[in-house]
Formats: C-alpha cells, sequence, structure tokens
C-alpha cells in the first residue's frame, strides 16, 4: 500500500538530488496495478501525492504524476484511477505529466483531459503510437501533433520530451522526430 511514511523518504531524497543536479521537476513515474485496485488505495496514493506536492512545494520545486494507460481502466467500484486522482490531488501541489503514447494506447482524447484541466499539465511526452499499438517515431504514428501541441500549450505545458520506447534505430528516430517537430518549435 502507498503510504505517506513510505513516500515522504523518496521524496526528500529526490528533492535532495535535483538541487545538486539543478532540476525543477520531481516525477512520480509509475503506478502499479496492484497500488490502484479499489478506493481505499487510491485514496492513500493520492494522499501520499499531496504530501510529495507539499515536499516538493517547500524546497522550491514542483511535484508531477506521469500517466500510463493502466490508469484509466476502471477498477472496483467503476473508478477510473487516473479520474480520481485528477479529482483528488491537489492542483496547486501536484502537477501531471502528460504521455501521448499512453492516453492514445488507452483510447483517452488528451486534448479533452487538456482543455479541461488548465494549468495542471506542465510536462509533456511527445511519442507517437503506431496503427498496431506499437510504439512509432513521432510524427509517423496515430497522434494528431499538431491538435494536441496547440492543446497542451494552450492548457500551459512548458517542457516537452520526445521519447520512443523500444527504437530499432534510435538516432534516426531522433533525428526524423526533430524534423518534423520543427514546424512547433
Amino acid at each position: 500500500q502507498m503510504s505517506v511514511a513510505k513516500v515522504r523518504p523518496i521524496i526528500e531524497e529526490g528533492a535532495a538530488r535535483a538541487h545538486v543536479l539543478g532540476q525543477q521537476y520531481l516525477v512520480w513515474q509509475i503506478l502499479w496495478p496492484e497500488q490502484m485496485a479499489n478506493k481505499q488505495l487510491l485514496d492513500a496514493f493520492c494522499g501520499a501525492m499531496n504530501e510529495a506536492g507539499k515536499i516538493c512545494a517547500r524546497e522550491g520545486l514542483t511535484f508531477n504524476f506521469h500517466n500510463h494507460s493502466a490508469e484509466f481502466k476502471p477498477v472496483e467500484g467503476g473508478l477510473v484511477p487516473y479520474d480520481y486522482i485528477l479529482a483528488n490531488t491537489d492542483p496547486k501541489l501536484v502537477k501531471l505529466e502528460m504521455d501521448s503514447y499512453w492516453f492514445a494506447d488507452a483510447g483517452r482524447d488528451a486534448i479533452e483531459y487538456l482543455r479541461r484541466n488548465p494549468g495542471r499539465y506542465v510536462q509533456c511526452h511527445l511519442k507517437d503510437r503506431a496503427k498496431n499499438g506499437d510504439f512509432e517515431t513521432v510524427g509517423q504514428g496515430t497522434v494528431d501533433f499538431a491538435a494536441f501541441i496547440a492543446a497542451a500549450r494552450k492548457s500551459g505545458v512548458k517542457h516537452w520530451y520526445v521519447e520512443y520506447d523500444r527504437s530499432a534505430d534510435p538516432m534516426r528516430a531522433s533525428r526524423e522526430a526533430a524534423e518534423y517537430l520543427k514546424r512547433w518549435f
């Protein structure tokens, strides 16, 4: 179970390292299925994330939660973990790092989430999804990056990261993604 007592030392250590490295953000990168199986577990997670946000704010850092597609699958009681996290964490303390691939993989409208939650998303992973569901070089898959980037900018996203989880040729994929994204950056 995710508890404040378990999260506090992790975040405090992360904050200390962030200061040494000159970082501005701390990101909680994953929530495992067994950590979000019901409301009780989600309440514990949200409490821990709010505490992490308080620690980061006190340290002059911004705390973020990064999504995957699993958080969109309903759990016990029909709760959608991602929506529950959005509703039960403090928007001033817990920001979000949106991953375009995982929203697409979950069949969710990332642009609608950006529109409904202005100021909540500050970082974005630009990652494309192939028609067969696999990862793809940014600009060669199914994500509408023109609309996505426009909505993300309007929503307040400040930082962008190109990502491709399993590329056979990462340098080629990086060059092609950079060339494709030039029109917006």
